[in-house]
């Protein structure tokens, strides 16, 4: 398993929506705490450091499917960093 660190922490886009003919982004939450469209500081892959290898967890929450890619906030990253936390 590999830790990918962002140098600069950003917002990973997830898709979009479009409604009343405008295009609406949304960004993809921290798997960690749930914080809504955060700035992604770091995540975890499978192998290499590619968007393509990022690990999926698995966990259950109210009112969601409790499936998250393995992608975090700067405070979760950070403690997760100072943890060694695995998935």
């Amino acid at each position: 398993m590999n830790a990918c660190t962002l140098k600069e922490p950003q917002q990973w886009k997830a898709g979009s929506t479009v409604k009343d003919g405008k295009d609406t982004p949304f960004y993809f939450d921290c798997a960690d705490c749930g914080k809504k469209e955060p700035k992604i500081a770091g995540y975890l892959t499978s192998e290499g450091s590619d968007f393509w290898h990022i690990i999926i967890i698995e966990k259950p929450k109210p009112h969601s499917t409790g499936i998250h890619l393995a992608l975090f906030c700067s405070e979760c990253w950070t403690a997760r960093r100072a943890a060694q936390v695995q998935p």
